[in-house]
């Protein structure tokens, strides 16, 4: 796929509290449930122009039933392409997080890259996401980037967003969301310098969709790494029948073991019949005018 309770001092939560205020984004402490059951208003966007007509349909059922607060977008490209979705979540009271692409942080110049971005989609977009699982989703036959590697990239974009854009929040790479692959991984990026980054700006991102990936997950973050945020930016099922049950009994894990803020649905839309990520949809073939509609869709929308 594009795819335990931390305490923390008052301290830091005042700090982490106001970093949310300057930030625009909603208060961790904010009740979050639909219809009774324990869903989290945000969800992962697929940019794509030819759907606009069912994303807007779907913005604003969702919104208007307190099912949609915000979206991550799965890419924002140098090109623009992603611009038409991002005005249309500005213009329906949206909050955004925009993925950098993992191909991006391949430049030599990354900081020039970002600066590139950040013309098109900066200040409409001020919480950016750095990667997604970049040592697991990249085909074989590509160029690959080690965590390793990426850490010293990532050095190196939190020293130009903190110099050039202050109020950016940086969310890190989503970790492999199944297994242990990803615990071991966000192990090493606490070894090589993510705790030199201040939690006031830098939200850990991670995709949970196993059990094993949250159990082991949740140790590292409680043992390690647990003055920083956590922002869940995929989970979800494939079988849409299992939909409701996935986030009756799975999101209040992932919120109770990682004191997770947010968790993010995969997906929207991930394409229609061929796709082999059309279980996790809310709705089907948004192209169209005959909108399809899962169970979990029909639940938070009161159908």
């Amino acid at each position: 796929m594009r795819s335990g309770s931390i305490g923390l001092s008052i301290i830091l939560t005042l700090v982490l509290m106001t970093s949310y205020s300057c930030s625009g984004l909603q208060s961790p402490t904010e009740p979050t449930g639909v219809n009774n059951i324990p869903w989290s208003p945000y969800i992962l966007v697929h940019a794509n122009g030819e759907v606009m007509m069912g994303y807007r349909e779907a913005f604003s059922d969702l919104k208007n039933h307190g099912a949609l607060r915000g979206i991550r977008i799965n890419s924002v490209d140098r090109n623009g392409g992603s611009k038409p979705i991002v005005d249309l979540a500005v213009s329906s009271g949206l909050e955004i997080v925009g993925i950098f692409d993992n191909d991006d942080l391949f430049d030599d110049n990354v900081e020039a890259s970002i600066d590139q971005i950040f013309r098109i989609y900066y200040p409409e977009i001020t919480v950016f996401q750095f990667g997604n699982e970049l040592t697991t989703i990249i085909p074989k036959t590509q160029p690959q980037m080690n965590i390793e590697t990426y850490m010293l990239k990532l050095k190196r974009i939190y020293k130009h967003l903190r110099t050039n854009y202050p109020d950016v929040v940086l969310v890190t790479q989503s970790t492999f969301g199944s297994g242990f692959y990803g615990a071991n991984e966000l192990k090493r990026m606490a070894e090589l310098g993510l705790k030199d980054m201040s939690p006031q700006f830098v939200i850990l991102g991670m995709n949970i969709y196993t059990e094993s990936a949250l159990d082991e997950i949740a140790a590292i973050r409680r043992n390690h790494l647990g003055e920083y945020r956590v922002w869940v930016m995929e989970s979800g099922t494939n079988v849409p029948d299992n939909q409701v049950s996935y986030v009756v009994n799975f999101y209040p894990r992932i919120r109770s073991e990682l004191a997770a803020e947010r968790i993010y649905w995969y997906a929207l839309w991930a394409g229609d019949e061929g796709s082999q990520d059309t279980g996790f949809n809310l709705i089907g073939h948004p192209q169209t005018s005959q909108i399809t509609m899962s169970p979990l869709y029909k639940y938070l929308t009161g159908r």
